[in-house]
């Protein structure tokens, strides 16, 4: 069958077939191979047929698809309740997340320092090297190595710090390296 006969079988509307002429063309459909093997049609032609499947199984299917919108508007009204009858608002949702986020961001933040120290010695030489790679990278990073750092937290990173601090190092004794 061709692409434009495929179009042309599926050209009668789902909401003229009865439930019954519904789940018969569904039935069929789901039974030849052609339909539901991979390549059996081409992209629109199986997208067109997909989109009506879902039509037919919904029209051949009435009491199934009244049942589950019943269920959702019970679950959406079960869970407006709960959240009324325990007085959590959008607002103290929102202040929730943003104590989370904080939280994490503190957690995140000692861990970085704790690897920091445990990579550089002490505290104090992990100081002096993050000073050095925020100073070089605050000179020469641009607004997307900037965006790159925050996103993958390779600010975080203790040899990416010893990275930036080296070249700190290198560039305050004139481009020499130590030997």
């Amino acid at each position: 069958m061709s692409d434009d006969q495929a179009l042309n079988d599926m050209s009668r509307s789902v909401e003229s077939l009865t439930p019954e002429e519904s789940l018969s063309e569904y039935n069929s459909t789901m039974k030849n191979p052609k339909y539901t093997e991979p390549g059996g049609e081409n992209y629109w032609v199986q997208k067109k047929r997909v989109e009506r499947m879902g039509k037919l199984w919904e029209k051949g299917h009435p009491e199934e698809v009244k049942l589950a919108q019943e269920r959702e508007k019970a679950t959406d009204k079960n869970l407006f309740d709960t959240l009324s009858k325990e007085k959590i608002t959008k607002e103290s949702l929102e202040a929730d997340e943003d104590r989370y986020i904080e939280r994490e961001d503190q957690d995140a933040m000692e861990k970085a320092q704790e690897n920091l120290k445990l990579f550089f010695g002490s505290e104090e030489k992990a100081a002096a090297a993050v000073k050095s790679a925020k100073s070089i990278f605050k000179r020469f990073a641009t607004p997307a190595d900037r965006a790159f750092v925050d996103k993958t937290q390779l600010g975080n990173d203790p040899e990416f710090i010893q990275k930036l601090a080296e070249i700190d190092q290198i560039l305050k004794r004139g481009g020499q390296r130590r030997r």
